[in-house]
């Protein structure tokens, strides 16, 4: 006997060929300004975060260079680029936590 594929199956998986997946290396590549690469992926509070705390910790390091605080200026700027870094990262891990939102939610819906 043929195994038969369900048509409600056939249109879901249509419909997953038309799901708007996000890119891991745009998201990426849009990090490059803080916050964007989670915009792209549709973390809008992530991507909020992301941009004031750069924004604060970038400004707090110049400030402190600018007042002759070295030393406070080079701690700073340590964590400034260990945090500016990290978004890079969690621009790609937010498109893919996305991608798997969407894909999940269709292979909840397909019956054998």
């Amino acid at each position: 006997m043929r195994d038969v594929v369900p048509m409600r199956n056939i249109s879901l998986t249509e419909e997953v060929g038309e799901a708007s997946l996000k890119s891991p290396g745009i998201a990426t590549f849009l990090a490059v300004i803080p916050g964007c690469g989670y915009l792209y992926s549709v973390h809008c509070g992530s991507a909020l975060s992301t941009f004031i705390i750069n924004g604060l910790l970038i400004g707090s390091s110049i400030d402190a260079y600018n007042k002759e605080q070295y030393i406070l200026a080079s701690i700073l700027g340590f964590i400034s680029a260990a945090w500016y870094s990290g978004n890079f990262y969690g621009s790609a891990a937010a498109a893919r936590r996305y991608n798997y939102r969407i894909t999940s939610a269709y292979s909840d819906r397909i019956t054998f």
